[in-house]
């Protein structure tokens, strides 16, 4: 995370009362809430001007500051959350962000479609980019993910439909409304769903190879 970036947006705005620890650790579980906060909007080009209630009460109570000071920060530091990369956080981050966001619907790692405008070039809805979303009537059930570096985590899988070519989009897969045949994306997925309410990691999968080939175990 880039200080110097921080610092200038600090500048800019009166915020009171908090230390630099707690202004990092704002910016931080902000972007761990950022996809969510990308599956809410249509154009992502721009962070929006206040996230949505339930991201601002995950970071009050995660936090422990009020709404007003919650607000403050994401107009004072919005753009740099916006730019920031993916956040590796700790086991701390994720349980305050875990036990402040599962009552609401957000956990960290959720599991959102990659990508939010129609893949089929045909379609209407097909575009180039993804910054404005042409996918809607989200569908959300809740799942387990097993990683190697932060093992079980509560999940949400996260689907989006097209109502131009009727294909509904998922983590790994889409299916289209007449055939029910699963289409997988291209490349090779990060993450694999073994059952419907069960997701691993590839990197989990592989390590249990690597046991099953070098070692006496039974995975």
């Amino acid at each position: 995370m880039d200080i110097r970036q921080l610092l200038v947006s600090l500048d800019a705005f009166d915020i009171h009362g908090l230390t630099f620890p707690d202004l990092m650790a704002f910016v931080r579980l902000a972007c761990m809430a950022k996809p969510f906060i990308h599956q809410r909007m249509t154009d992502i080009r721009h962070p929006p001007t206040h996230p949505p209630e339930v991201v601002v009460l995950l970071l009050a109570g995660a936090l422990g500051q009020d709404i007003p000071t919650i607000l403050a920060c994401w107009v004072a530091f919005r753009q740099v959350i916006w730019t920031h990369g993916t956040v590796l956080p700790t086991d701390q981050e994720i349980e305050a962000f875990n036990r402040h966001g599962l009552v609401r619907g957000i956990g960290y790692h959720d599991l959102y479609p990659p990508t939010r405008v129609c893949q089929s070039p045909e379609c209407v809805n097909y575009r180039d980019g993804d910054e404005v979303a042409t996918l809607t009537d989200v569908n959300t059930f809740r799942a387990s993910l097993f990683t190697l570096r932060d093992g079980s985590l509560p999940v949400h899988s996260v689907s989006t439909y097209c109502r131009q070519c009727h294909t509904r989009y998922y983590h790994n897969y889409r299916i289209h409304n007449a055939d029910s045949t699963r289409m997988y994306y291209a490349g090779v997925p990060s993450i694999i769903q073994a059952a419907r309410h069960v997701y691993i990691e590839v990197a989990l999968l592989e390590l249990f190879a690597a046991m099953k080939v070098f070692g006496w175990f039974d995975v």
